[in-house]
């Protein structure tokens, strides 16, 4: 079985697509007290099972965070967890965080497909993710699982970082186990001054991607910029692996990234 939890809205999948225009969310703040174990999934303000579009809206402060330090949640977003086809349009997220976890929990967006046989989509426009940060992967937003296509265009990742969990990856994007070969599309976005560092390591393990951090997928990005972007270990504006993930870079460009490895 699986558990969701949202602060403010929780958004089921038997109930058609749900729109949010104009709405500010503040201080939307999930809370897990108990170890729930595997299923667990969370988001600061709102917790998507069923087709989703935020049209412009502000998330301000939100996250999830636990209040039981031995806490093993697996999945979660600072201000939306989605579990179905989501639509971002012109909205702002700023100051949204997640904290300490054992799985993927990005700092204000992630969405996954948890059934095998369900794949969903992901569209982002116009939309600036500011300040955020994920005490594991993506300190802005994180896709994974099943995940059929990501289109992102004229969006901009602004020093948004992870600095504290041990085997983590991307600065401000984490791509993990989409459809193969699954088109993600990121156009005319801006990527500056995101980090991925960690205060204890030798830089070893596996701090890559400092902007963004691919496996699986199709990564295109047509017109992009990335600007004092960071890793400690690997690409530091952005890290690939796995032998069937392929990159397309279409007049972009890459100024001041640095890391302590390879590929800066």
């Amino acid at each position: 079985s699986r558990d969701y939890g949202a602060r403010l809205f929780l958004v089921q999948g038997n109930v058609g697509q749900a729109v949010f225009d104009g709405i500010r969310f503040y201080h939307g703040n999930a809370r897990q007290w108990s170890n729930h174990g595997g299923g667990l999934f969370l988001g600061g303000a709102c917790g998507v099972e069923g087709p989703a579009k935020f049209l412009n809206c502000t998330f301000d402060t939100c996250a999830y965070t636990t209040g039981d330090p031995t806490s093993n949640f697996r999945r979660g977003g600072g201000a939306i967890c989605a579990n179905a086809d989501l639509e971002i349009s012109n909205c702002v997220f700023t100051n949204c965080a997640v904290g300490n976890c054992t799985g993927v929990a990005s700092g204000a967006v992630y969405i996954s497909s948890l059934d095998a046989n369900t794949a969903v989509h992901l569209t982002i426009e116009d939309t600036d993710f500011l300040d955020c940060f994920s005490y594991r992967n993506g300190g802005a937003l994180g896709v994974e699982n099943n995940v059929a296509s990501v289109s992102v265009k004229r969006t901009r990742f602004l020093r948004c970082y992870q600095d504290k969990g041990t085997g983590v990856y991307g600065g401000a994007v984490y791509l993990n186990g989409l459809q193969a070969g699954a088109p993600v599309l990121f156009e005319d976005c801006a990527f500056r001054e995101n980090k991925l560092f960690l205060r204890t390591s030798d830089g070893n393990g596996g701090e890559h991607g400092g902007a963004i951090y691919a496996k699986h997928g199709r990564l295109i990005l047509n017109r992009c910029e990335f600007y004092g972007n960071r890793a400690r270990a690997c690409g530091g504006a952005i890290a690939v692996r796995d032998g069937n993930s392929t990159v397309t870079a279409v007049n972009c460009t890459f100024n001041y990234n640095a890391c302590g490895s390879h590929g800066g």
